[in-house]
């Protein structure tokens, strides 16, 4: 009943709204914070019976339906990887909609803020942690380990993690971003990211930051840094490395191992980090 719910309600938002509607919401995607936040509003209209709480309480409802409005228009938004947004996934696999619905209505961490006239609620939804939705709906660790091999030797040491330097390159964040060496030859993604740790904090972490200044733990204290290629033969979400430099990453068995748990930074243009509904 739950997925029926919340596919009838994505096919109610996409009609246009009601010309003048006292409920409202918006969606703010933060992909260097990895959290979607979430608005809705609605007018205190009062009744002839009842007060001021029930008209409230009313109102925190409608706000609340808002809520899952914009949570469901938010998922056009939300790259996952090449060729696909969240929605387009729901779509494919429809059973996966009862957990999503069931996540948004029972989720409990929101704000609350009254004046005279106006509810407005507003909700912050992690992508990834003890709460985060993506999981959800998004499989990781399909190919858990099974990075490329190279023929030639490369000495390489050991690495803690990957930061790779996109800006410049109009790159854009996704959920499951893939990374190719020169040679187009697909040398990580979230197939190779063990399923705890996609759950903990995803594939990659995105940032704007050079030094990736509050992110470090995540790469470690040794990690390869490595400046992102230009090709324009791979889509916007898509990193290309060169296939010397894949070949340094891919040598060491504890750089594969650190790989393996998603120890991945990209470092963005700003313009791409945040995308507010219009």
């Amino acid at each position: 009943m739950a997925r029926l719910l919340f596919l009838a309600a994505a096919c109610v938002i996409a009609a246009p709204a009601l010309c003048g509607s006292s409920e409202s919401s918006t969606f703010f995607i933060d992909w260097g914070r990895c959290e979607l936040s979430v608005s809705g509003s609605a007018e205190i209209t009062p009744k002839e019976s009842g007060n001021v709480l029930a008209w409230q309480y009313g109102a925190a409802l409608a706000a609340q339906k808002e809520i899952l409005r914009g949570f469901i228009r938010s998922l056009d938004r939300l790259r996952v990887g090449a060729f696909a947004t969240a929605r387009d996934v729901l779509l494919e696999e429809p059973v996966k909609n009862e957990n999503i619905y069931r996540f948004v209505s029972e989720y409990r961490r929101r704000e609350v803020f009254y004046s005279d006239r106006l509810v407005k609620i507003k909700a912050v939804f992690p992508f990834f942690g003890e709460t985060g939705f993506v999981p959800l709906f998004i499989e990781a660790g399909r190919s858990r380990g099974s990075f490329p091999g190279y023929a030639e030797f490369v000495h390489s040491i050991s690495f803690t993690g990957l930061v790779v330097d996109a800006r410049g390159l109009g790159r854009k964040p996704a959920i499951a971003p893939r990374i190719f060496d020169g040679e187009h030859m697909l040398i990580y993604s979230i197939d190779t990211v063990r399923t705890e740790s996609f759950a903990k904090w995803g594939g990659v972490r995105y940032t704007k930051d050079p030094d990736y200044r509050g992110i470090e733990p995540r790469v470690g204290a040794n990690p390869l840094r490595l400046v992102a290629l230009k090709d324009e033969k791979l889509i916007e979400t898509d990193i290309a490395l060169a296939t010397s430099d894949a070949m340094t990453l891919m040598q060491d068995v504890e750089t594969r191992a650190n790989l393996e748990q998603g120890k991945v930074i990209i470092i963005i243009d700003a313009a791409g980090l945040e995308e507010a509904e219009k």
